[in-house]
């Protein structure tokens, strides 16, 4: 389930953006659901509420995605990140700024496999990503933090080159 597909196949999705809020259930995804997209410049700003591999902006991604970025809050089950629930691809120059928990303990708490960025990312290709380091303390649901990410404050993402975009 996506705001604008549940499913996009292989194409480019440039300038593109959801601001309402998403439920759903495995997959689920701000903008899109699940994605063999090259994903440009597009945004999602809505709550997500979801199951296992939920994200921010999208729920499993397995192309590259540049110059996007997620705000509202995510939750769901196993798997789950601000801003992709399963990443398989090269993502670039992007970042998440909402709180991500799973859909019963508090977002504050989360219970595992929750990241700021990414629920699972198998990609080492990750260059230029921040999420706001006050909503969780890891990259990657698996409290790992791989190089081309980072955590910074939401002082910090404000005065980045992305409050531009925002």
């Amino acid at each position: 389930v996506g705001s604008i597909t549940n499913q996009a196949g292989i194409f480019t999705v440039v300038n593109s953006y959801a601001k309402g809020d998403v439920t759903g259930h495995a997959g689920t995804g701000g903008l899109i659901g699940a994605s063999t997209a090259l994903v440009l410049e597009s945004y999602a700003t809505g709550k997500v509420t979801g199951n296992d591999g939920t994200g921010g902006l999208i729920g499993t991604s397995t192309h590259p995605i540049s110059n996007s970025y997620a705000t509202g809050n995510v939750f769901g089950g196993i798997g789950v990140g601000g801003l992709l629930g399963t990443n398989t691809g090269t993502v670039t120059n992007s970042y998440a700024s909402g709180t991500v928990g799973d859909r019963v303990s508090t977002p504050q708490i989360p219970t595992g496999s929750q990241g700021g960025l990414f629920g699972t990312n198998t990609n080492i290709s990750l260059i230029n990503n921040f999420w706001d380091l006050g909503n969780n303390d890891h990259a990657v649901g698996d409290n790992s933090t791989p190089t081309g990410t980072m955590g910074i404050t939401k002082a910090q993402l404000i005065g980045s080159e992305f409050s531009a975009t925002t």
